[in-house]
């Protein structure tokens, strides 16, 4: 299998997409998810996908809050 340190996403590995899994907590509970990033093997990302990883991340307190309310 094919892995990668890549700068944003950290440590992929490609099967069918570039994966990994990942940590997160959300509205107080700490899930595994897997962070799924559809490119070639090649690991050319679009710069919308490196954008909305990097957003969604430095906003998500914010952005969680604004959907409970």
């Amino acid at each position: 299998m094919k892995t990668i340190q890549h700068k944003m996403f950290g440590e992929l590995a490609y099967y069918h997409g570039w994966k990994r899994a990942m940590n997160i907590t959300l509205f107080g509970h700490e899930k595994t998810v897997t962070l799924n990033i559809e490119a070639e093997d090649d690991a050319e990302f679009e710069d919308a996908q490196v954008n909305a990883y990097h957003k969604f991340f430095n906003d998500k307190e914010r952005l969680i809050k604004r959907e409970k309310s």
